[in-house]
């Protein structure tokens, strides 16, 4: 009787430690079946962990060596990625605020290569460009700016892109830049006359996919802010598309980003 009832405790605890392995690849299965991943299946860059775990891999480097790793990550890029920036200036700063889920990167625009040379479109104010006309700049010199208060660069893309959105988006970028369109002060989102950098692009990507790809548009409800002349002003609600959301949604994956060491 005794070897009966050490078989039966035998058999029971096989059947108990089997139940809980196949419990345990159940979980594992809904996990990956339910996380969100893009068409090329990299992990988005739309959640708070993503956002940790992007920061955590993120390549710190001082000043010195910043230049360097700028040039080593042109071999990364590909047509259409979008390359951010930021600094620590008041104007970057301020622009910065603006974001609500990753405030990181104040400047955004899009990388084509025209022969062996790579370039960024990108529309920027009056006090790096006094002409407010969109600008066609080099790689390295866009990420790598003069103003030493430089602090770091991105590269993101849009994996899901199909060969004809991407033709399209590049076209309609090479189309603002012949039709020299001015940087938008008043962040107007109602004409296309003007425009600043993330809705240049953003607008770009919603007429290049015929909507597929509309990035969300944030609303900033009237409040008291500070001016970068330290005025405070009382603000109308307005709509804008925040720095954020051009590279932090659902259609972006994160391909590199260099920030210099505090």
């Amino acid at each position: 009787m005794p070897q009966v009832i050490e078989a039966f405790f035998y058999i029971y605890n096989m059947i108990n430690k089997t139940l809980q392995f196949l419990n345990i690849i159940c979980i594992c299965f809904i996990f990956f079946a339910c996380s969100g991943t893009n068409s090329s299946g990299n992990m988005a860059l739309n959640s708070e962990k993503e956002l940790i775990a992007a920061n955590l891999k993120a390549i710190v480097v001082n000043d010195q060596n910043f230049k360097q790793e700028i040039i080593e990550s042109e071999n990364l890029v590909q047509d259409g990625d979008i390359i951010v920036r930021t600094a620590d200036n008041r104007e970057s700063n301020f622009l910065r605020n603006f974001s609500d889920k990753d405030k990181t990167f104040s400047h955004a625009g899009v990388a084509f290569k025209n022969g062996d040379s790579l370039f960024v479109y990108n529309a920027v104010g009056a006090g790096l460009n006094p002409s407010k006309e969109l600008m066609k700049e080099p790689y390295v010199d866009f990420c790598y700016t003069k103003d030493k208060s430089r602090k770091g660069c991105g590269i993101f893309r849009y994996p899901s892109l199909t060969i004809a959105e991407k033709e399209a988006f590049k076209n309609q970028i090479f189309t603002y830049y012949a039709q020299k369109i001015k940087f938008d002060t008043a962040f107007n989102l109602k004409d296309d006359e003007y425009m600043y950098c993330s809705e240049m692009i953003a607008k770009a990507f919603k007429k290049a996919t015929k909507n597929r790809i509309n990035i969300p548009i944030t609303t900033k409800l009237q409040q008291e802010i500070n001016m970068m002349d330290d005025r405070k002003i009382a603000t109308p609600s307005f709509e804008y598309y925040a720095m954020d959301n051009i590279y932090f949604n659902q259609w972006t994956t994160e391909v590199k980003r260099i920030m210099i060491k505090n």
